[in-house]
């Protein structure tokens, strides 16, 4: 039985932790991994991202991007962050869908293991200032693939689907001029190897348009793959340069470099 520990910053009201705890108890269920869970709570006013990159700083850990919900272990244990103000402007299909999407990430990501990337000097060379980042985004879409179909295999393809409509609407205004900018398209598109995305081409603009289909194709031979997830994470980032180097001409692209 997976113990949930909940702690907050900040106001938030009391049904909201009840939805949490409901939610994520429901998950996990009879599961015996992890041991437990911590859940931080933040309130209006307070941020996740002040005590993620303070303490991915300290620790060397590289985190980007901004989320109402997200996990990491990079302490030794899974805890999930939870930004009360933006999950309650979620409908609670989504908000439910998005909370065991990040559970999942604690089932199967819930140790240290997934922030060492084994990779050789010679895949980081050409992709010059984007390496580091390219990588990193990299490794969450790998992440991402394990845990959809874990899901799908679990009973929760509902939940796919609906987190699978969030993520796509993240797509709108994407830039996939850059390599960053390409494997957050395949993030983004991660849930369709899965699951039916039917919006997903009115939300691209013309260059992630382009790569999309053979992105899509890429993922989709990565989910069977088996190489390990350090290895498949340096393939994405190979596949994605790749497309971006066959972006038409008349794309301003940014390159490695």
């Amino acid at each position: 039985m997976v113990e949930i520990i909940v702690s907050r910053y900040g106001e938030v009201p009391e049904s909201f932790i009840e939805t949490l705890e409901r939610v994520l108890a429901t998950f996990y269920g009879s599961r015996p991994e992890p041991p437990f869970v911590e859940v931080v709570v933040y309130g209006p006013g307070r941020s996740p991202s002040e005590l993620l990159y303070e303490e991915a700083a300290a620790l060397g850990v590289l985190v980007l991007g901004s989320y109402p919900v997200s996990h990491e272990a990079w302490m030794g244990w899974p805890r999930i962050h939870v930004d009360y103000r933006r999950c309650s402007e979620l409908d609670e299909e989504t908000l439910e869908a998005i909370l065991v999407h990040e559970a999942a990430h604690s089932v199967l990501h819930g140790s240290r293991d997934y922030y060492l990337l084994r990779v050789g000097e010679e895949s980081l060379e050409p992709l010059g200032v984007y390496a580091l980042e390219a990588l990193y985004v990299a490794s969450t879409v790998v992440k991402d693939l394990e845990v959809h179909r874990y899901l799908v295999e679990s009973g929760y393809r509902e939940h796919v689907e609906r987190y699978a409509e969030y993520s796509v609407g993240g797509a709108s205004g994407l830039d996939c001029s850059s390599l960053p900018g390409v494997l957050t398209l395949a993030k983004l598109a991660s849930p369709c190897i899965y699951v039916d995305c039917p919006d997903l081409p009115r939300h691209l603009g013309s260059d992630c348009a382009g790569v999309v289909g053979a992105l899509v194709e890429a993922l989709d031979e990565l989910r069977s793959s088996g190489e390990d997830w350090s290895e498949r994470s340096v393939r994405l980032v190979r596949v994605a340069a790749d497309l971006l180097s066959r972006l038409p001409s008349g794309v301003h692209r940014k390159t490695p470099g």
